[in-house]
């Protein structure tokens, strides 16, 4: 879940935000090799499906981008 918290009359500012960290660093740590196997095929389908390049949210998280929040409730994307 990603926290948010207000920060004026109609703005929130995320908790969790994108970072700098590697991607496939993150994944290429994961020792189990099923558990990476799956993780780097489902980057690849972010790929695909999106069109982005997948970013790192926080230390554990692994998003679409960093356009907006990586869990949108209610099918609407925060936007910055």
């Amino acid at each position: 879940m990603v926290s948010a918290k207000s920060s004026g009359k109609n703005t929130v500012e995320l908790k969790t935000k994108p970072g700098k960290a590697d991607v496939g660093e993150f994944v290429g740590a994961i020792d189990d090799a099923k558990k990476r196997g799956d993780a780097e095929r489902l980057i690849a389908m972010m790929k695909e499906i999106s069109g982005e390049d997948p970013v790192m949210w926080g230390s554990s998280i692994i998003a679409r981008s960093s356009k907006g929040s990586p869990q949108p409730r209610a099918g609407r994307r925060t936007r910055r």
